[in-house]
């Protein structure tokens, strides 16, 4: 309020738009006073602030008594407002007092959509390392092998744990649908899990290596193959170099009669028994495991299973 005259009973009015009345005003537009004498004789009193206009960043209704902050997601750009100017542009964030629509660009991790009150967080399992995010689809999913697990994140948070796999959009780092398989080894930061290549087998879940085939059965992952992309090439750990496959082997297969496994065999004829022996038996695991050819037959070749050719 302000009061305009002397002797006055009541208020003349409520202060202007734009303008504050802090006390003792005696105009709608307040200006501040100095109650003082000659400078020469007498000192200058204390100055008596008695209100303004409104100053960028913040505005002031008809009637104020102080200026208010310019309301939070909107900007205040000139003196002598009455309302905010305008909504902050997307991807910045307006905190309060804002004298300009871009004052500051939303954080690595949020995002703002226009006239935005508080900056959005991007939600567990997605990440942004970019200033300036509009919406929501600005944030990215986690990046394959690796997993996002809290909100407003610049990066992700780490890689994914041994024997589990992360493709892109996880927030945890041992999925509960993505544990690795039987026949199948998952080190750390796997995107994918990774047959067992031929000569080795994994019965479990959940591992990040694979055991060697045993001695009196062979192991021949499905589908090998020699051209590898770099997502599947490993530097470290036990099968650096080696060559993967699409699907492992999680239970060995007994070695077949007319031939013999040693440990980490791949083929089932990778090992025959050598001319003049036979074996009709499985599981063999060496050489001298199989049969002399009976007295009376002949064994030519390699790989005889039973006694079909006589001397005659």
């Amino acid at each position: 309020m302000y009061c305009a005259g002397d002797a006055l009973a009541v208020p003349t009015g409520t202060c202007a738009a734009g303008w504050y009345c802090s006390g003792g005003a005696y105009s709608d537009k307040p200006t501040t006073y100095v109650n003082s004498t000659s400078a020469l004789s007498c000192p200058i009193y204390s100055l008596n602030e008695t209100g303004g206009v409104c100053d960028p960043g913040y505005y002031c209704p008809a009637g104020t008594d102080k200026p208010l902050t310019c309301t939070l997601g909107q900007y205040c750009e000139t003196s002598g407002l009455d309302t905010p100017t305008g909504l902050c542009t997307a991807g910045y964030f307006c905190n309060g007092t804002a004298s300009i629509p871009n004052p500051a660009q939303c954080d690595m991790g949020y995002y703002c959509p226009e006239g935005t009150t508080v900056q959005e967080a991007c939600a567990p399992g997605t990440y942004s390392d970019r200033l300036g995010n509009v919406n929501i689809s600005d944030c990215l999913p986690c990046t394959a092998g690796q997993y996002c697990q809290q909100y407003g994140l610049p990066t992700p948070t780490g890689d994914c744990h041994a024997g589990y796999y992360c493709p892109e959009g996880q927030e945890s780092p041992q999925p509960t649908t993505y544990g690795c398989s039987p026949g199948h080894f998952c080190e750390i930061g796997s995107h994918n899990e990774t047959g067992c290549p031929s000569g080795y087998y994994q019965p479990h879940w959940k591992q990040s290596t694979c055991d060697i085939c045993p001695a009196g059965s062979y192991c021949k992952a499905f589908g090998d193959y020699e051209v590898l992309d770099a997502a599947n090439v490993t530097t470290s750990g036990n099968y650096t170099n080696r060559y993967r496959s699409y699907r492992g082997v999680s239970v060995p297969t007994p070695c077949p009669g007319g031939s013999y496994c040693p440990e980490g065999t791949k083929e089932e004829k990778e090992f025959l028994c050598p001319a003049g022996t036979y074996s009709n038996k499985t599981s063999l695991n060496n050489y001298t495991q199989c049969t002399p050819c009976d007295p009376g037959y002949y064994c030519s070749g390699e790989g005889t299973v039973d006694l079909s050719t006589k001397v005659v």
